[in-house]
């Protein structure tokens, strides 16, 4: 018995390009699909590299791990006292008169020399090196770890911290 392809019926001709040829492979596609993984690549590297670029507060030249520190306003931490266009900051020997002066700096008036005065307000050079001691809702008592006043307590703003 001979079995031939006769029986079998013809092969009917499609148009070259149909919806589905799964069979067929394009290296151009693997080209395209590689190089927009390559530009995905580098957008999401240079918008990490941005972003950590903006945020951090470090300037050029300057060590990022002291500002981290200055950041940082936790006890323990070392941070600066600073007033900015001024040579000196007014610190408090306590919570209540740091309370005082900032109210006597609002109202401009003698009360800021009486606090100076009586001894329980004083002045230390910006930019004096502290460390903080405690922290209360905007307010600091910090250690000074540098100058004549050194390892004395005070209270200052938190705003004159960086």
């Amino acid at each position: 018995m001979d079995i031939s392809r006769q029986d079998e019926p013809e092969a009917v001709n499609e148009p070259e390009w149909t919806a589905v040829q799964p069979n067929r492979t394009y290296p151009h596609t693997r080209w395209w699909l590689w190089l927009g993984l390559a530009a995905l690549t580098v957008v999401v590297v240079g918008t990490v590299l941005v972003i950590k670029r903006l945020g951090s507060d470090t300037a050029d030249g300057e060590d990022p791990a002291s500002a981290r520190r200055s950041n940082d306003h936790s006890p323990g931490s070392e941070v600066t006292i600073y007033l900015q266009g001024r040579n000196s900051v007014m610190v408090a020997v306590d919570e209540a008169t740091l309370d005082e002066l900032v109210a006597a700096l609002a109202t401009n008036g003698e009360e800021v020399e009486n606090l100076v005065q009586s001894g329980r307000v004083f002045t230390v050079p910006s930019n004096t090196r502290v460390r903080i001691v405690d922290a209360s809702f905007a307010k600091l008592k910090v250690r000074i770890i540098e100058g004549k006043k050194i390892m004395t307590e005070v209270w200052v703003p938190e705003r004159w911290i960086r």
